[in-house]
């Protein structure tokens, strides 16, 4: 039985609107609503989040261990490897990557880009690519850990 692990990227420094992941609603903050709501999935075996070493992203950390998340620190600015080593630190095979400001992000409709990865023959599954079927919020890729780290022997650049 292969182990999927949810991936959900966070760090406090957006462009747009500084800190959003930990703004609240309802007195909990986004990230929190999203990690709760996607390890409602059936398909899932873990959900980590994947945060960065600036010290800024302290408040993340502590969110987690608050509220018993799983949580990985590494690279701002290499996302891919970001979310390549959380997966790794959890012995997954495949990922579900996903980000932190979607909260009304659905366990089902998790649950079922996973199982159209797992029923078919594909390197990469996504909500996204091509015609857009479901509205904005509800997003997921699905790829492997082999597939992602050879992805990442092939870049040059931080993604």
């Amino acid at each position: 039985m292969k182990k999927i692990v949810a991936t959900i990227e966070a760090r406090m420094g957006s462009s747009r609107l500084p800190g959003k992941v930990m703004k609240e609603i309802l007195g909990k903050p986004i990230l929190q609503i999203v990690a709760e709501r996607v390890s409602k999935s059936k398909l899932l075996n873990e959900v980590i989040i994947a945060t960065t070493t600036n010290p800024r992203d302290d408040i993340i950390v502590d969110m987690c261990k608050k509220n018993n998340i799983l949580y990985y620190r590494g690279s701002e600015d290499d996302v891919l490897d970001r979310v390549l080593n959380a997966a790794k630190s959890r012995n997954a095979d495949i990922i579900v990557e996903l980000i932190s400001d979607n909260p009304l992000i659905d366990a089902e409709v998790i649950d079922d880009i996973i199982q159209f990865y797992l029923d078919n023959d594909y390197d990469y599954v996504s909500s996204f690519v091509g015609k857009i079927t479901l509205p904005t919020g509800v997003n997921a890729q699905v790829f492997s850990v082999d597939v992602l780290d050879e992805v990442d022997k092939l870049t040059q650049e931080p993604i």
